[in-house]
């Protein structure tokens, strides 16, 4: 299993725990579905700015995927009705 990298215009770097295994209790439903634990990186991320998601895959390269801030804010405003 590889960490989600999450990388942000500031130059930090944030690692979200590849969980799946944990998720998934027999096995995951496909090889290219994962879960990941954002618990300790959410509060970290900025809410103005976009961040850019990488997943490794299978052939050793990285997919990038930018994400905006509002899908930050949602995903922050979710974790704090968990909390």
């Amino acid at each position: 299993p590889q960490p989600l990298t999450v990388k942000i215009p500031t130059g930090e770097t944030f690692y979200a725990e590849d969980i799946s295994k944990k998720a998934f209790s027999d096995k995951s439903p496909a090889d290219n579905i994962g879960q990941y634990n954002f618990e300790a990186i959410i509060s970290e991320l900025p809410n103005a700015l976009e961040v850019v998601f990488s997943l490794p895959t299978t052939d050793g390269d990285n997919l990038e995927m930018p994400v905006s801030p509002l899908s930050i804010q949602e995903w922050k405003k979710v974790a704090q009705k968990d909390s």
